[in-house]
Formats: structure tokens, sequence, C-alpha cells
């Protein structure tokens, strides 16, 4: 998690990629990751209640799904700009 939180600092200070739309897509993909490494440390023991670690299961996976569907459209805009 930590790593994440450093290369988030490094996105936004140095902005690597040409395309300003490519730092925005990394922001958010690192930002994903973070969000969902932020809830893993709840699947321990930490946590007793099965109910909620059963929400937060579900949590994880939609956000994966947003994510998924994020980066799917970006990929059908920038097929239909080529064409």
């Amino acid at each position: 998690m930590l790593m994440s939180i450093f290369n988030l600092i490094y996105l936004f200070n140095v902005k690597p990629f040409v395309e300003i739309s490519d730092n925005y897509v990394e922001i958010f993909e690192e930002l994903t990751v973070l969000g969902v490494a932020s809830i893993l440390p709840l699947f321990t023991d930490m946590l007793d209640d099965s109910d909620t670690r059963w929400d937060l299961g579900w949590l994880i996976v939609a956000v994966l799904f947003f994510n998924l569907f994020i980066n799917t459209i970006i990929i059908l805009v920038n097929m239909w700009r080529t064409l």
C-alpha cells in the first residue's frame, strides 16, 4: 500500500506520460489499487463479523468491475478516434 501512495505522488508530480489522458488513467488505476488494498486488512481477524466481510468482498468486486468498465470505455473511445 505504501508503494501505491509513493507511485501516486510520483504520478502527480512528474506526469511521466506524454498524453495527459494517460496520466489520468494511470492515476485512476493507482487509486483503484490503493482503495482495494486499504480494504484487504479488514479480512483478517481484525473484523469478526462475517456479514461485514461478505459486504466488503462485494465492494471489492464492484470497485474492480467499475475499473474494468472505465478501462473498456477508454479503449473503445481510443479505437473510435483512430478510425
